[in-house]
């Protein structure tokens, strides 16, 4: 029985071996760490001191850019259909207020025209006649010069609107810009409700949607600055021109439409480009200020917290303006005084090294065993 015991014990020497070396490494680093699971790190701070800046409020916007005016060409030529007969200008080509642009059939438009001028004229020759006939003041010689003087005002009324029937045979630029969308080319037959094509001004603005609670900061005139998603590296300026006073509710979210100007580089700049805009809503200059971190509050109260030699106090301020990162402090503070803006708890190490210690031997040896026994 003594024989088998030393045979299994010289059998498995290296296992005790092993077992005896972890765990004399467990007890080492245990006892390394107890000094730091007995202890606990100190309360820390971060500090700022209040100083003289700028605050400026910022409202972000993204939208997309385009023409500032736009105009979609259209026959209002009487009539199902009209074929085009000239076709003077291409896509992109710049134009002038009034230019013609598109021409349409006006045979049947140009007879009314010109029946229209007949009946005037015979209308003129019979008044001649009329006031050569009856030339006396009496009633009836007054009533009849009356009728044809009528009769004469009517065929000048047909034939005015057959001349500005005519004219809606002829398309021309509404204001100076560039054509654009031509869709349309000489012997075509185009309808009161195609397009023909587009007139857009050359100069550009941004399109952007606010919230109702930004919406209420931004005025026209408020300073602009834009970038765009194909232009990488570009920056624009402008100002809001317009806001809209009435909101439109979508998926039940409330937005206002903000108009903004380009203030000049718009050479490269296309309608439908994506742009970025941060509209200053508000800039306060030359007040004191602190990070927004080191304000804090209880009920009505607002206050920041200061470190006296090893107390730390609460001091009662008033605030102004804030923005995303500093706020402005009205009364209560000077310029140099030095506030806490971030408190640093302490960390309690015992138990998480406890934990390895435990889990250091209680892994490995007993494991080990196990596993070796099975």
């Amino acid at each position: 029985m003594i024989q088998k015991a030393l045979h299994f014990v010289r059998g498995n020497l290296w296992l005790f071996i092993i077992g005896a070396l972890v765990f004399i490494g467990a007890l080492y680093f245990g006892k390394q760490k107890t000094p730091q699971s007995e202890g606990v790190n100190e309360v820390t701070y971060e500090f700022s001191d209040a100083r003289i800046g700028d605050i400026d409020v910022i409202v972000s916007g993204v939208g997309q850019l385009q023409a500032s005016q736009q105009v979609d060409l259209q026959s209002v030529a009487a009539g199902e259909a009209a074929d085009i007969t000239g076709v003077y200008v291409t896509n992109n080509q710049k134009v002038t207020k009034g230019q013609l642009l598109v021409s349409l059939d006006a045979r049947t438009a140009s007879r009314r025209v010109y029946d229209a001028q007949l009946a005037l004229s015979s209308a003129q020759i019979r008044q001649s006649q009329v006031h050569d006939e009856f030339d006396s003041e009496t009633v009836d010689d007054k009533r009849q010069r009356q009728l044809q003087d009528i009769v004469v005002a009517e065929r000048m009324s047909s034939l005015l609107q057959a001349q500005e029937s005519l004219a809606e045979y002829e398309i021309h630029a509404p204001f100076t810009g560039i054509i654009t969308d031509l869709q349309v080319s000489e012997g075509d037959s185009v309808t009161r409700t195609d397009k023909i094509a587009s007139v857009i001004t050359d100069e550009n603005i941004v399109a952007v949607t606010l919230n109702e609670v930004d919406a209420l900061s931004v005025v026209e005139g408020s300073p602009v600055k834009m970038t765009f998603d194909a232009m990488q590296g570009i920056e624009l300026s402008g100002q809001v021109s317009r806001v809209d006073t009435i909101g439109i509710a979508e998926q039940g979210v409330v937005g206002y439409g903000v108009e903004i100007t380009i203030d000049g580089g718009q050479e490269a700049l296309r309608p439908g480009m994506s742009a970025n805009a941060e509209i200053t809503a508000q800039s306060t200059e030359g007040v004191l200020i602190v990070p927004n971190s080191a304000i804090k509050s209880s009920g009505q109260e607002t206050y920041i917290e200061q470190r006296d030699g090893g107390q730390i106090t609460q001091k009662t301020v008033t605030v102004g303006t804030s923005n995303a990162f500093h706020t402005e402090i009205t009364s209560g503070l000077r310029t140099g005084d030095t506030v806490i803006t971030n408190t640093i708890q302490p960390q309690a190490v015992g138990e998480e090294n406890a934990r390895d210690t435990g889990g250091l031997f209680g892994n490995i040896v007993p494991g080990g065993g196990g596993g070796r026994g099975r």
